[in-house]
C-alpha cells in the first residue's frame, strides 16, 4: 500500500462522545510525531462513526482507517453514506477498513454469523453498486484465512498487517 506503511492502532473508548476533543488531539499528537495513519476500531454499532470526520477535522495529512467496520453491524447503504462524507472533506484520507470480525462477537450482539466469505463478497458486490462507491484504493479487507486474503488483493488495497511487540 502506498503512503500509508507506519501507522499506530488504538483501541479503548475512542467512540465515546466524551473524549471526542481528547481523542482529536492523541489524533493531531500521533501526526506531529511522524506516524502516517491511526487505525481505530469502529464498535459494533450501525454505520461509520462520525469520530472518523473528527480526527481528520483535526489532522492536516494523518490517514484514518476504520480497523474493521463490521460487515454484520453496518449496512451497505449505512458503509456508503459514511465513507462519503469523510471522503469528501479529505480526498483519499479516510481508509475504509471491512471485515468479518468473529463469531461470538457478532453472536454477542444478536446477530447471525455465519459464511463470512460469502457475506463478504456480497458486501462488497452491493458496495460497488452504492453511488458514489467506495474505491478500491481506499478499501481494506480483514483477512485471517487465504481466500479472504486473495479477496482482499483482488477486491481492495489488501489487507492491513498489524504488529505488537
Amino acid at each position: 500500500m502506498t503512503n500509508r506503511p507506519v501507522g499506530v492502532w488504538g483501541r479503548g473508548n475512542w467512540l465515546d462522545h466524551s473524549r471526542r476533543v481528547e481523542a482529536c488531539e492523541v489524533a493531531a499528537e500521533i501526526e506531529a510525531l511522524g506516524y502516517e495513519s491511526l487505525w481505530l476500531s469502529a464498535g459494533f454499532d450501525d454505520g461509520v462513526p462520525a469520530l472518523f470526520g473528527d480526527l481528520l477535522d483535526a489532522t492536516n495529512s494523518l490517514t484514518i482507517a476504520s480497523g474493521v467496520l463490521s460487515i454484520w453491524h453496518s449496512s451497505v447503504t449505512q458503509t456508503a453514506a459514511g465513507y462519503k462524507a469523510p471522503d469528501r472533506a479529505h480526498p483519499g484520507r479516510f481508509l475504509l477498513g471491512l471485515g468479518a470480525s468473529h463469531g461470538p462477537m457478532v453472536e454477542e450482539t444478536k446477530q447471525i454469523y455465519g459464511r463470512p466469505y460469502s457475506r463478504m463478497v456480497h458486501y462488497l458486490d452491493e458496495l460497488a453498486e452504492q453511488q458514489p462507491g467506495v474505491p478500491a484504493l481506499n478499501l481494506i479487507l480483514a483477512a485471517l484465512g487465504p481466500r479472504m486474503l486473495q479477496l482482499a488483493a483482488e477486491r481492495a488495497s489488501g489487507a492491513p498487517v498489524f504488529c505488537t511487540r
